[in-house]
């Protein structure tokens, strides 16, 4: 039995509701899933950021038993003569020799760019080195004989200046590029922390530890 026109047009109307609220609630859906997707993504971010790190602190201890437990000193702007601490531990990340280029810093590479840092034309890495760790600047730190609390001070932290070190006596903060504002930090026992405090540079013991001397 054929329908009639109105009841046809009854149908494809109602089809036509039924299709507009399921648009409507997948819309709603989405927009509620938004926020969660968005923080679940910064999230792996940041845990991709500290696994970068953790790399980084292994090639350090790497590096230090190939060269009498000496670590990479944090590099001077001027001094010819030094490598930049990231070129000395690319052969044992597995980079090639050139991956980075050559100094000063032309581009970033490898476990040296954080996913949430945008590095800009002339910019290598996402993360710096505690400028204390620098025989040159600090001279009563002892790589030789490093003792606790290698656990509470910092090695590797993240920053956005086209530098190798972070200064603590000029440089104000570090990058905080994760959720909550936080960074991640590199202790010199090779754990990595993410920590959304303000730490003061030239006050924070965690910079430099006198314990360690």
């Amino acid at each position: 039995m054929k329908r009639s026109p109105t009841e046809r047009w009854c149908s494809l109307a109602f089809s036509l509701v039924e299709l507009l609220v399921t648009v409507s609630i997948i819309a709603i859906l989405a927009a509620l899933c938004l926020p969660w997707a968005k923080s679940s993504i910064a999230q792996a971010r940041s845990i991709k950021c500290m696994s970068n790190l953790a790399q980084i602190g292994k090639a350090i201890e790497l590096y230090a038993g190939d060269n009498n437990q000496m670590l990479p000193a944090a590099y001077i702007s001027g001094d010819s003569t030094s490598i930049p601490w990231m070129w000395k531990l690319i052969p044992y990340l597995g980079m090639a020799t050139n991956s980075m280029g050559y100094a000063p810093l032309p581009r970033a590479a490898g476990v040296f760019v954080c996913p949430e840092f945008k590095p800009s034309e002339n910019r290598a890495v996402s993360y710096v080195i505690n400028g204390n760790m620098n025989p040159l600047l600090e001279t009563y730190w002892n790589y030789r004989k490093l003792i606790a609390p290698a656990s509470q001070t910092f090695m590797v932290v993240e920053f956005n200046k086209n530098t190798e070190h972070f200064n603590t006596y000029s440089d104000k903060d570090v990058a905080r590029r994760h959720p909550h504002k936080s960074a991640n930090y590199l202790f010199i026992d090779g754990h990595v922390e993410n920590l959304s405090e303000y730490i003061a540079p030239r006050q924070d013991p965690r910079w430099f530890n006198p314990g360690q001397q």
